[in-house]
């Protein structure tokens, strides 16, 4: 037995016996030959093999038409998978692109939203680092106004409160802030009610920009500072009255104290004139009336009546 090899390095051709008839075994030759089996990547080759067979003269017509209607149906296949391959070649570009579209529109939409991420980011950044800005100096500004009111106040001021609020940094700024102060009067002492008024009127205008609150303070500290000096100069009207009366009374006092003098220094006098007018009658009496034995009582009761003259002497020339 012995093979034969087609043109293909890969095919195996089947052996078959030899035979003594020329024309049998070209017969069976052909056979052997159609028998071939091809390898799955010549396809293409193998039906190009057949179409240039049914060419070669000395074939039966009808292995030609055989041949021929093999050739065919493989050419059309073939060409069917050749017309194939593009269509499905362009479905598969198709579905890439719109692949690739739908990705890219993700990714823009991607960008577009970090874009937008970012500048709303940027925006809360800048607004926190301004309200930052805005606290800091409001607080600032509360601690040097009720630090105003707090110096001039002095005693009648109590201590400084403050309202806080936590910044975008985490730290607490004084938003607001009061400083109470006492504005009573000084009962008895309209001096001193006026002295505190004036102060509180002050304290409450101190600072650069007084609040509303700052100038009812100031208001009431005004009230007050008139109605001390109202009263200042009702007490003072009262001492005047009083001390004029006072001065009156001793005026009239004093005069009382003249009359009484006068009029005792009169009685005096009158005591004294009676008493002499009598004194110089009671001896005439005496002497006419009594006898040469009582003339010794006489003398002395005369003696007696001198001396009470000279005593009454000595007093008017003293008053």
């Amino acid at each position: 037995m012995s093979t034969i090899s087609g043109v293909f390095p890969n095919a195996i051709t089947p052996t078959f016996a030899p035979s003594a008839d020329p024309a049998n075994q070209l017969r069976l030759r052909r056979e052997n030959d159609a028998a071939v089996f091809a390898p799955v990547d010549e396809a293409a080759a193998t039906a190009g093999s057949r179409a240039a067979l049914i060419s070669q003269p000395g074939r039966l017509e009808s292995e030609q038409a055989l041949a021929s209607a093999a050739a065919l149906a493989s050419g059309s296949k073939t060409n069917g998978s050749v017309e194939a391959q593009p269509s499905l070649s362009r479905e598969a570009v198709d579905a890439v692109s719109v692949d690739n579209r739908d990705k890219a529109a993700h990714q823009e939409e991607r960008t577009k939203e970090a874009s937008h991420q970012a500048e709303h980011d940027r925006i809360k950044l800048e607004g926190e680092v301004d309200l930052v800005r805005e606290l800091a100096s409001l607080d600032r500004e509360v601690r040097a106004h009720e630090q105003a009111h707090k110096s001039v106040g002095g005693q009648h001021t109590g201590a400084m409160a403050f309202t806080f609020e936590f910044g975008p940094d985490g730290k607490r700024y004084a938003v607001a802030g009061e400083v109470p102060i006492n504005v009573g009067r000084v009962m008895g002492d309209p001096e001193a009610t006026l002295q505190k008024a004036e102060q509180v009127h002050r304290a409450a205008l101190a600072p650069a920009e007084p609040s509303i609150q700052d100038r009812r303070v100031a208001v009431i500290a005004s009230q007050m500072v008139h109605d001390a000096q109202v009263e200042i100069r009702q007490v003072d009207r009262e001492q005047s009255i009083k001390a004029a009366e006072e001065r009156g009374e001793q005026a009239e006092l004093n005069r009382e104290d003249v009359a009484i003098t006068e009029a005792n220094s009169a009685a005096v006098n009158d005591d004294v004139l009676r008493t002499s007018t009598d004194t110089e009658r009671l001896p005439l009496d005496v002497f006419t009336d009594i006898s040469q034995a009582g003339k010794q009582m006489a003398q002395t009761a005369a003696y007696m009546t001198q001396q009470q003259q000279a005593v009454g002497f000595n007093l008017d020339t003293t008053v």
